[in-house]
């Protein structure tokens, strides 16, 4: 009986992967998943890297193309991502 209720719930333990599920709770990640996934997923935002110039330019044509951001969050999603998605050798 024990060995079914394991096998059972087996396939539930590869959600606690770190790969899977994401703990991050900082306020510019909430964000971009408020903001930007509305048109996309946060894997093709995170997928490359960039500089501080190049996120703002990304984030000025997401603007541009509808996204809809309050005052204040253009800079805290352009500072988030450039300190943590940067520019390949930036970091």
């Amino acid at each position: 009986m024990k060995w079914r209720l394991f096998l059972l719930f087996v396939p539930f333990l590869s959600l606690l992967h770190p790969g899977c599920v994401s703990f991050d709770a900082s306020p510019g990640k909430r964000l971009i998943r408020k903001r930007c996934t509305a048109c996309h997923s946060t894997a093709r935002i995170y997928k490359r890297g960039r500089g501080l110039e190049e996120w703002t330019r990304v984030v000025d044509r997401m603007v541009a193309h509808g996204a809809r951001l309050e005052k204040g969050e253009r800079e805290q999603i352009i500072e988030f991502l450039a300190s943590r998605y940067p520019a390949e050798g930036v970091r």
